[in-house]
């Protein structure tokens, strides 16, 4: 638990549940719970069966990071799409302006903030959350700052 821990801290920042240390001792839920929700039973049951048994050795680690990874950038593209489709932007995922790529950013962002069900959330929600989120969520706009200078900066560092 404690390499995949370090692993996903560090490449991405991520604290995946099950893989987290609470106060001094490890969480006793298991990692391998993300699975059952995601590509169900059987694959759940082939990672709690090796973490029960004698734990995972440095390959299955890392099938089960590569795994984790694969399916987070499956939901966020599938998030990504979803917000495109709430503000009827299908058609410019490739080819959005300054203005509509900010606009897809903060309603994503929106989205995940306020836990909004991608997949189901109406335009009408989104914009009515848009206008009130200063209320909402106080730090929105240092939200928006954060994500326009992560942005800036891998934009620049892949410049197309």
């Amino acid at each position: 638990r404690y390499l995949l821990h370090r692993a996903f801290v560090e490449r991405h920042g991520w604290f995946v549940e099950g893989l987290t240390n609470v106060g001094e001792s490890w969480n006793s839920s298991s990692p391998a719970s993300f699975f059952a929700e995601h590509m169900g039973d059987e694959a759940h049951g082939i990672f709690e069966r090796r973490l029960g048994e004698r734990g995972l050795s440095l390959h299955e680690t890392a099938v089960f990071a590569a795994t984790l990874e694969s399916l987070v950038h499956e939901e966020t593209l599938e998030r990504l799409h979803s917000t495109h489709h709430v503000l009827g932007l299908d058609a410019k995922e490739d080819s959005a302006t300054e203005r509509e790529a900010e606009e897809v950013i903060d309603t994503y962002m929106l989205m995940f903030v306020l836990g909004l069900n991608h997949s189901s959330v109406s335009r009408d929600t989104v914009l009515g959350a848009l206008r009130q989120m200063d209320v909402i969520y106080p730090n929105w706009h240092q939200v928006q700052k954060w994500v326009r200078e992560v942005r800036k900066k891998v934009v620049s560092a892949n410049p197309e």
